[in-house]
Formats: structure tokens, sequence, C-alpha cells
């Protein structure tokens, strides 16, 4: 799994926001969303997802990790 790569947690915040984002719009095109990101920094969402007619906004908070190593993404 991508959070597994040693120094992770020595990472600063934006570096681990960029790499869990990342992940987050990897997982999301292997279930067949299609992700539009903001041009610039500091928008009130991170991703805007389509899946058929529907769009949803998203904004990532954090993640954290099970007792059966599997995350959860934490979403606004």
């Amino acid at each position: 799994m991508i959070f597994e790569l040693q120094g992770f947690a020595n990472m600063n915040n934006p570096e681990k926001g960029h790499l869990i984002e990342m992940y987050v719009k990897t997982k999301l095109t292997e279930l067949g969303y299609d992700i539009f990101t903001p041009l610039f920094p500091g928008s009130i969402v991170d991703l805007i997802l389509k899946k058929g007619p529907r769009l949803y906004k998203v904004q990532i908070k954090s993640l954290s990790k099970n007792d059966d190593s599997s995350y959860v993404i934490h979403t606004k």
C-alpha cells in the first residue's frame, strides 16, 4: 500500500496531503469516476467527481488506519 512507504511518518503535512490525495485519485479512477481538480490552491474543494450524471464535491480532511490495516479517508 502507498502509505507503507518508508519515511511517510517523517513527511510534513503538505507532503502527506499530496500523497493521500494522489492515492484517493488513483482509487477513485479505478472505481470509474472522472476526476477534476482546481487549477489553483486554496479552493474549498480538493476534487470534483463525476460518475454518470452525478457530480460530487470532495474535500479530503485526513486519513486513518484501521486495525485490519485498511485505511479510511475522512472527507467533507
